[in-house]
């Protein structure tokens, strides 16, 4: 059996990676922060990011990311902070010549900074979306548009301090992107 594999391994690896895209990707968008906490209503901002992914065997892709949403911030102003989320996705891909819609969903590492009574804590997190590449529409050059929902199982942390009542428990912080892209294929 481990024979069968080594050779299966070496006869497929070396054609999946030959004939891989492998993209480069800076990003832009707006999020929607789905977290309401006792007097923490979050509004939307902006985001951004880079993410580097291979297309393999036709429908199949990877990728790692990093996004940065930054402004985070309640109606109220008591509470001020920015997210840095670095993820690991794997994509299903229906290409159409140089369109390429796909579904995607991914996990990874999410912790930020604030400067008010509550915090961004550092926790696992998740994303699930969509969206559509147009590849080397410009030699090279292309365009990608992405739909993703975001949830941090640690997000949000509460503490004495402000005008915040103190919690002891952490809270999901929860955001929809919104994000165009630039993409560099080779």
């Amino acid at each position: 059996m481990k024979r069968i594999v080594l050779v299966v391994w070496l006869l497929f690896v070396p054609q999946a990676v030959m004939a891989a895209d492998a993209e480069l990707v800076g990003f832009f968008g707006g999020y929607s922060a789905g977290t309401s906490i006792e007097g923490v209503d979050l509004g939307n901002g902006s985001l951004y990011g880079l993410r580097f992914g291979v297309s393999f065997l036709r429908f199949f892709g990877t990728e790692i990311a990093y996004t940065h949403v930054g402004g985070i911030e309640s109606q109220f102003e008591n509470f001020k902070g920015t997210a840095h989320d670095f993820s690991w996705n794997f994509l299903l891909e229906f290409p159409i010549n140089k369109v390429v819609p796909f579904a995607t969903v991914g996990i990874g590492v999410l912790g930020g900074t604030s400067r008010e009574a509550a915090s961004i804590q550092t926790g696992i997190s998740y994303n699930v979306g969509g969206g559509v590449k147009f590849r080397k529409l410009l030699g090279p050059l292309g365009f990608r548009f992405d739909v993703r929902y975001h949830n941090a199982s640690k997000g949000i942390r509460l503490s004495a301090g402000g005008d915040l009542p103190s919690v002891g428990t952490d809270f999901a912080f929860k955001f929809t992107e919104v994000s165009g892209a630039v993409m560099l294929t080779f």
